[in-house]
């Protein structure tokens, strides 16, 4: 059985020799030539011809008389055509495989090309990080902690202020952390009355 999806139909000239067949004669006739054109043959057998042409069995001789001649010359001719198209679809299925394998070995190039080419630009950030890649420099006021050391305060270079009362030196003491009532708050307190308050102390009372 064939793959070939069409069949050649010559209108005029198929109207010219079969114009004096009856619908049946007609039928029989063109179930003929479809069935050639898909097998390549014809069964030498009365009864698969019947059931092919759809004729009954006790019709078929008058009917066979009527085309023999007709389905004779027909076949001779889709031979001819048949070969031909057979051919050309061989030419055309060849022609679309080499299609494909070059489209599939550009394909296949061009993904070795891009990989390469991705590659080179991912790399080249990674061995030249931009300035936004790294973390920014602290604010001045912030806490910096280095492993092994007290955390300091960049105001810890500041010098600490002489108090003439216990108000000033609260206040001076409360804007830079300490809480007052604190035990350690008193302490700074009277530490900074006699001048000997030094950060440590502050740190502790707004620990």
């Amino acid at each position: 059985m064939t793959d070939l999806a069409w069949m050649p139909l010559y209108i005029g000239d198929e109207a010219a020799v079969t114009g004096h067949l009856t619908a049946e004669e007609f039928g029989a006739y063109e179930r003929l030539r479809r069935h050639y054109w898909q097998h390549g043959n014809l069964p030498d057998d009365a009864g698969r011809l019947t059931r092919i042409t759809g004729i009954e069995p006790e019709r078929w001789p008058a009917v066979r008389e009527a085309i023999g001649s007709l389905v004779e010359d027909a076949l001779s001719r889709l031979a001819d055509q048949r070969a031909d198209a057979e051919a050309k679809r061989e030419r055309k299925v060849a022609a679309g495989r080499k299609g494909a394998r070059s489209r599939w070995r550009s394909a296949e190039a061009d993904g070795k090309r891009n990989a390469v080419a991705n590659g080179k630009r991912m790399a080249e950030p990674l061995a030249n990080a931009l300035p936004n890649q790294w973390p920014p420099a602290p604010a001045p006021d912030e806490e910096r902690y280095e492993e092994g050391l007290v955390p300091t305060r960049m105001h810890a270079r500041e010098t600490i202020p002489s108090f003439g009362d216990r108000v000033r030196a609260g206040e001076w003491l409360a804007d830079h952390g300490a809480f007052p009532g604190d035990p350690a708050f008193e302490e700074c307190i009277e530490k900074a009355i006699a001048g000997t308050l030094d950060w440590e102390d502050v740190e502790k009372a707004a620990a």
